[in-house]
């Protein structure tokens, strides 16, 4: 019998808040330039927060809680790990 090995998952990759935002956009069927609208946002402003261009602020994290009904905790803890990963990336290199 074979001993039990631990698997461990180590992306070289980071992936930014952004993507989950596209994912929510596209599932609740709208637009970029209408979810924007909804957020009380320029669409340029969308565009950075996707691309991970400026970080998801406190705002940002509530104002998307209001229009995806997802709680603002989860778009902050998203943020903070994206950061955080980014910074680790950053020092490793």
């Amino acid at each position: 019998m074979k001993a039990n090995k631990t698997l461990k998952f180590d992306p070289d990759y980071v992936v930014g808040p952004g993507k989950t935002i596209e994912e929510n956009i596209a599932f609740l069927g709208m637009t970029k330039a209408n979810f924007a609208r909804h957020m009380g946002i320029p669409i340029g402003t969308l565009h950075r927060l996707i691309s991970s261009e400026i970080p998801l602020s406190v705002d940002f994290a509530l104002k998307l809680e209001y229009v995806t009904k997802v709680p603002a905790a989860f778009w902050n803890s998203l943020e903070t790990q994206y950061r955080t990963s980014l910074s680790k990336k950053k020092k490793a290199s």
